[in-house]
Order: structure tokens, then sequence, then C-alpha cells
């Protein structure tokens, strides 16, 4: 390998940090090598990310205005954590991780992308089926107005997440922490629904269970 070539700088840079963290990054971020350990990194219309999630996203009916990449080394080495943990321990063929829809306010973003998705300042706007963090599979739902409000300046705020999700239940009112599967151990439920036979909703009770992948601010 020519370590004068720049691009294998980054590749080493990337691989000395993957071994530090014992996790392997995305491929697609932007080295973070001697900078912080949080950033946002802007996409824009041609790059592959935009047109993926933008694909997603476009049946809201609304415009981005922009959209950002989360990099948070922090936030994403524990949600790997966890979704390592999830799948040795769920039965084979479990969909563990979705990629799902929050809606939020101007006054949380920056807050969910240095800290992720705490019950402390997410989840108040709904809690029908259990008091967590809620994750929508439809983008449509998150870009309701009571649940991504409009700032001073008209713009209004979504994430597109990973969401660990793996082995879920029934929500319900009140309910503030997930069950045990069976009463002959203490294995819990990873998630609650909305609708058991349907799910359009998730609930989440475990801060690492979610990651803010993409932040998107739209009209």
């Amino acid at each position: 390998m020519d370590v004068g070539n720049p691009r294998n700088k980054v590749r080493i840079q990337r691989r000395e940090m993957e071994l530090e963290m014992g996790i392997p990054l995305p491929i697609s971020w932007t080295n973070m090598t001697n900078g912080p350990n949080v950033t946002s990194v802007e996409l824009f219309q041609n790059d592959e990310e935009y047109q993926r999630v933008l694909n997603d996203f476009s049946v809201c009916g609304h415009t981005v205005i922009h959209m950002y990449r989360v990099q948070n080394l922090n936030l994403y080495q524990r949600y790997e954590l966890s979704r390592n943990e999830m799948e040795n321990n769920n039965p084979q063929g479990t969909l563990n991780e979705r990629h799902l829809w929050h809606g939020t306010s101007v006054n949380t973003v920056e807050k969910i992308n240095r800290n992720g998705f705490s019950r402390n300042y997410t989840g108040k706007n709904a809690t029908y089926h259990g008091e967590g963090v809620y994750f929508a599979i439809d983008p449509r739902y998150s870009a309701r107005s009571q649940y991504s409000p409009a700032d001073s300046s008209g713009y209004r705020y979504m994430y597109r997440c990973k969401v660990l999700t793996g082995v879920y239940t029934q929500g319900a009112q009140g309910m503030r922490a997930l069950p045990a599967r069976d009463a002959s151990n203490d294995v819990l439920f990873d998630s609650a629904v909305d609708d058991i036979d349907a799910p359009n909703m998730f609930v989440i009770f475990h801060d690492d269970f979610a990651y803010p992948e993409y932040q998107i601010i739209f009209q």
C-alpha cells in the first residue's frame, strides 16, 4: 500500500480508529480522526446516500431543504454493541433492525445529535403505547405538525433512524418498562408496538436501541 496516497492515509486512519473502538465504522463516514466525536456531514443531491433517503422520504410530499449524516462515535459504538448482542440472543430469522422515522422540534435536534434518543426529551407527544421513544414505519406520520413542528423560519425536522426492534410486544398506555417474554425467565421483549398484528409504530425503552442516522430539514 502506498502510504503517501491520501486515500490510503484515510483508510489507515479509519482502520486505527476501528481497532481502538473494536467496531467497524460505516464506510460512508467522513474521516473523524483527531476531530470531534460528533459531527453532522451535509449531503447533497448528487450523493447516493441523499437519493436513497430522499426516495423513502418523498412519500411525505414535502421539500427537503437540508440533509445531514450524523456521525457520533460514542452513540454508534453503543448502538452496534446492542445490535450485536440482540442478534446473538434472539431467535434466528428475527428482524432485529429497521429503518424508521422520528419527527422532532428544532429545540431537540442538537440534543439528539449529541446524546441520542432519550426519554427525557423525546417521546412526549404520545404515550398511548408506552412511555418510551416512538418511531414510525411511514415518514408521513412523523411529518405531522404535532411531531415535527415548524421553527420560526418554517423549517421542520425529522430523522431517518436505525432502530433495534427485535422481538416486540403489544404496547399499552402507562407501560414504563417492557415485560418478560416468558414467565419462566427474565428475558424482556426488545420493543413495543401499536398493533401486534400490523405494526405502524415501534416504542423503544432503551436509549442505545436507536441511532439518528440522517437528519432531515424540510418544509
